[in-house]
């Protein structure tokens, strides 16, 4: 018996559990125990919860109740959970569209994202090329400004040189920004170089 506990006991680990959760593997006792862990104020099982709710794994889809666990996460500076709200609010996804507080959201998450050391980030959970993500929409945000926001080329730059660092299409973007002299000064040396990787 000792032995049959010790090989089914579940991780501790929110993430694990999300994963056991998108593989159908022990899901419902996953999400129980996400559950329990959310209940103890573990952020991470928080944002967790809210995947489930928002993708409909192991219970029914349900936007609000996703927005209420990220809140809760988010409460706990969780970066994921504000980049997930800042998707939520700059989309409509379970909020009413606001692109200027999901912009403030995709912020945050990046702030809180940049104190973390890399060892920390991914015990957390935080994937680089999701943050890369959040920077390529907000490079995308200040090129073009409109729907309340403000056209910054300095900021424009500055977020796609961080999605390039993970993201094959904004190193490609980057690559023409050099090649037409867009957001930056035109250098056919850097943009040439980027276009061979």
């Amino acid at each position: 018996t000792y032995m049959f506990s010790f090989f089914n006991k579940l991780s501790d680990n929110p993430m694990e559990l999300y994963q056991n959760i998108e593989n159908g593997k022990r899901a419902k006792a996953s999400f129980q125990k996400l559950e329990n862990l959310a209940n103890n104020g573990n952020a991470i099982a928080n944002y967790a919860l809210a995947l489930c709710y928002a993708y409909g794994q192991v219970v029914n889809t349900d936007k609000s109740i996703s927005v209420k666990y990220l809140l809760k996460s988010a409460e706990d500076n969780y970066p994921l959970a504000w980049a997930k709200l800042g998707e939520s609010y700059y989309y409509g996804e379970g909020l009413e569209q606001n692109c200027k507080k999901g912009i403030e959201y995709f912020e945050k998450a990046i702030a809180i994202f940049d104190t973390m050391n890399e060892q920390n980030a991914v015990k957390n959970g935080v994937n680089y090329g999701y943050i890369s993500d959040i920077h390529y929409v907000l490079f995308h945000c200040y090129h073009n400004g409109g729907n309340g926001i403000e056209k910054n080329l300095d900021n424009a730059f500055y977020h796609l040189e961080k999605a390039a660092e993970f993201n094959p299409d904004a190193y490609f973007q980057l690559a023409l920004c050099y090649f037409n002299g867009d957001c930056t000064e035109r250098d056919f040396q850097k943009a040439f170089e980027a276009f061979k990787t």
